[in-house]
């Protein structure tokens, strides 16, 4: 066990992912609401789950020599990291076009990468897209629209 002044990776990581969510939150507010910063964010965002995805995720839990627990050490799962970029943004983004058809594409250019174990969150984040879009429009074609996986808003 290490103890220092210093960020992890990990930790440092979720840092810069909340900094984005804050930033597309603050750009999708009622007193801004202008959905290309938020979307910019959102590609950022996945940027760093591309380049998270592959990666080994170490267990909070750590054995001694003999299997015996003896330390949890509080990090971020993949599980985590999704939630935190999509959730708020969804949330706060929820109407809007734009926002909805860049997480469904991210969502699905990151199902399509990402290793089997790590599919079930971004397969819930697509759920969670879709409801969210169909409860924001009233109208089928605005829903069709919406939930078409756009790159470019």
């Amino acid at each position: 066990l290490t103890v220092g002044r210093e960020r992890t990776s990990q930790q440092a990581a979720a840092s810069g992912f909340r900094q984005l969510v804050d930033a597309a939150e603050r750009a999708l507010s009622p007193g801004v609401n202008d959905p290309s910063p938020a979307g910019q964010a959102l590609d950022r965002l996945y940027e760093l789950l591309m380049m998270l995805a592959p990666r080994r995720i170490p267990s909070p839990e750590r054995l001694d020599r003999t299997g015996t627990l003896r330390a949890v050490l509080p990090r971020p799962s993949w599980d985590s990291f999704v939630h935190l970029a999509f959730d708020e943004i969804r949330h706060h983004g929820e109407g809007s076009v734009q926002v909805s058809r860049r997480i469904a594409a991210i969502v699905d250019d990151l199902v399509d990468v990402v290793p089997a174990a790590r599919r079930g969150p971004l397969l819930d984040q697509r759920r969670l897209n879709q409801r969210s879009t169909r409860r924001a429009f009233d109208d089928w074609e605005d829903v069709a629209h919406a939930e078409q996986p756009s790159r470019h808003g």
